[in-house]
């Protein structure tokens, strides 16, 4: 059981990389927590293949404070809240060629932690990619 909980969480489907390598997606969701969003939380966000995290190098991270900054101010936050965030991936030529094929119907899994590694919430699911 965690803090952190979610009555609505949609994610861009399929999410669209481009030749460079960039991409975004859009988050938007309707949440609950009993423990409090403080300044430098963290949104990890990695796949997941065949149960088991990849090398380390594919484990992204995002400021979830700034995420929900639009919505619902700045953190703390404790209670209910609003995402409402795109999340843009900038260009990487560190991922190996064709990892985004490769990852296409994989299961990404996505944490956030506050600075003091009290993680509030862990969800997954599957996504789509497709190149542009």
């Amino acid at each position: 059981t965690y803090p952190m909980t979610f009555t609505s969480l949609l994610v861009t489907n399929p999410i669209v990389v481009n030749q460079n390598g960039s991409f975004s997606f859009v988050v938007i969701g309707i949440g609950e927590t009993t423990v409090p969003i403080v300044q430098g939380a963290v949104l990890h966000y990695y796949p997941l293949i065949d149960g088991i995290l990849p090398l380390t190098g594919y484990r992204d991270k995002v400021d979830f404070c700034q995420m929900l900054n639009n919505s619902n101010g700045p953190c703390p936050i404790s209670g209910s809240f609003n995402v409402n965030a795109t999340i843009t991936h900038p260009p990487n030529s560190t991922y190996l060629p064709g990892i985004y094929s490769f990852l296409n119907g994989a299961i990404i899994r996505a944490e956030v932690n506050n600075p003091d590694n009290t993680n509030l919430t862990c969800v997954q699911g599957q996504i789509n990619i497709i190149s542009s």
